[in-house]
């Protein structure tokens, strides 16, 4: 297990140099794993929300451009003009206009395009909005059950983990326990404090994919 862990770290820094890309030798000091914060729910932080309300957006502009090609179009135009002659001089005028569309098939067929490609964007943006819910959903429950094991942890387990501990050391020197039952309680210790660090991993691991979730 130790090889296995020693393997896993070089691994691990092999994945850190490619992210961030550079070759010079370092080494992460010991330091004890943190309790991360999630970030309350706020659907302005995940990009693909906001991506697909700027389409609606747009699409709506769409549809409201479309109707305004039924409404007659005024022209309105100003003209300066003069002449060659003696006594040249500059004429001012005017003129209006006014322009109504017929046959609106071009304009209905458009429209209707746009209609539809707007439901599709909604139908689109309401299927997201549920997978990104119940993904949500899904993350804060298993957030919830390693906060529990956490607690348990803090609160009963790591004691009991040194008490194990010290009463075997204690045992195994006064001859009341052999080397074997002497190794099975030290085993119980050291499974405490890894379930405990393996819970806090996945509890991390948890609080980031809420904090930066994008769904595929």
């Amino acid at each position: 297990r130790l090889a296995q862990a020693r393997q896993n770290i070089k691994a691990g820094y092999a994945r850190l140099n490619a992210l961030l890309q550079i070759h010079s030798n370092y080494a992460l000091p010991p330091m004890k794993l943190p309790n991360l914060s999630p970030q309350p729910p706020d659907t302005t932080r995940y990009p693909a929300l906001n991506y697909y309300q700027h389409l609606l957006r747009a699409a709506d502009l769409e549809v409201s451009l479309q109707k305004q090609h039924f409404l007659p179009d005024i022209n309105l135009g100003i003209f300066v003009g003069n002449n060659n002659g003696p006594n040249a001089r500059n004429y001012y005028g005017f003129d209006v206009g006014i322009s109504i569309p017929i046959l609106f098939f071009n304009q209905r067929s458009n429209l209707q395009r746009a209609k539809f490609q707007r439901q599709i964007l909604q139908q689109n943006f309401r299927n997201y909005d549920r997978k990104l819910q119940a993904r949500l959903q899904s993350l804060w429950a298993e957030l919830q059950s390693y906060e529990k094991s956490l607690i348990y942890y803090e609160t009963t387990g790591q004691s009991l983990s040194r008490e194990l501990l010290l009463n075997a050391n204690k045992a195994y020197q006064n001859g009341e326990i052999d080397f074997l039952q002497y190794i099975q309680i030290i085993q119980n210790s050291v499974t405490i404090e890894m379930n405990y660090l393996n819970d806090l991993m996945k509890y991390n691991m948890t609080v980031l994919a809420i904090n930066y979730l994008v769904l595929d």
